[in-house]
């Protein structure tokens, strides 16, 4: 699943932040968010601790862009 959160970027333009499991997934709702074309302004890849159903943490990957439409 990718999460989206709006802010408005440095040029005053809407942006938002796509946090992902798959980069992939990240760039493909940034395209179906900005038809037009986005610019990327950041992006950061690393993994996350979530905890696991039968207890303690397991670490998955998590993957970031900050984007703005064009």
């Amino acid at each position: 699943s990718v999460q989206v959160k709006n802010f408005t970027g440095p040029d005053g333009k809407p942006g938002f932040s796509l946090r992902c499991g798959d980069m992939a997934d990240c760039y493909q709702k940034a395209s179906e968010l900005c038809p037009a074309g986005y610019n990327v302004i950041g992006s950061t890849s690393g993994t996350v601790g979530v905890p696991a159903s039968g207890g303690g943490t397991i670490m998955v990957p998590n993957f970031s862009v900050q984007a703005s439409c064009k």
